[in-house]
């Protein structure tokens, strides 16, 4: 079995690991993307709760959960931008254009998600591009590879615009606070 194989095979292994997080980030998300109906809607059209599209960019959302061990580096997070099988890598994805938003989190090996946030993508993207034309096409982020002979980029929160973290559990140094209710402070405000 080749490098590339045993390479797939991983990222299989992380991802069966990391998708057991998807119905508490469900829940979460359902705290960002859903507004109670109003009195009237109730009353009239049997509605409790309606989806909020009004401030979405999207509706494509990529998750991304890492081992409670990465927790001391919770003021970064990375993308996979080089992998031996030749497939497309997170950071091409996101670049051509795939992918609204990311749920980035950390979490422990008994299920429990520990940290997260929610970026904009369209944000990220933007300030990526903006980052090269003005440092010669320099790529941002720093570059580091794993065992498993994957390249990532490492990007600080604090480097990113304010407005990346849509929403987040836990304050970030460098990142001013964004409060965990919908509608306070944050970009999606309720009316």
């Amino acid at each position: 079995m080749g490098q590339g194989s045993r390479c797939v095979m991983g990222l299989s292994d992380e991802k069966k690991w990391s998708d057991q997080f998807i119905p508490e980030i469900q829940s979460i998300l359902g705290r960002y993307f859903f507004q109670v109906a109003s009195f009237e809607e109730d009353l009239n059209r049997n509605t409790d709760l309606v989806l909020d599209l009004s401030n979405l960019n999207g509706g494509r959302i990529a998750l991304r959960i890492r081992r409670l061990k990465f927790l001391k580096h919770g003021n970064e997070f990375t993308i996979r931008s080089a992998v031996l099988a030749g497939h497309k890598t997170e950071l091409e994805k996101l670049l051509g254009g795939d992918g609204d938003y990311i749920f980035y989190g950390f979490g422990s090996d008994s299920g429990e998600l520990v940290r997260w946030f929610i970026g904009d993508l369209v944000v990220f993207r933007r300030w990526y591009l903006e980052y090269m034309k003005d440092n010669g096409g320099r790529i941002p982020g720093n570059k580091r590879h794993n065992a498993e002979g994957s390249e990532f980029r490492v990007f600080a929160i604090a480097d990113l615009p304010e407005d990346f973290i849509v929403a987040k559990d836990v304050v970030v140094a460098g990142v001013p606070p964004v409060p965990f209710a919908p509608g306070v402070g944050s970009r999606w405000k309720r009316t």
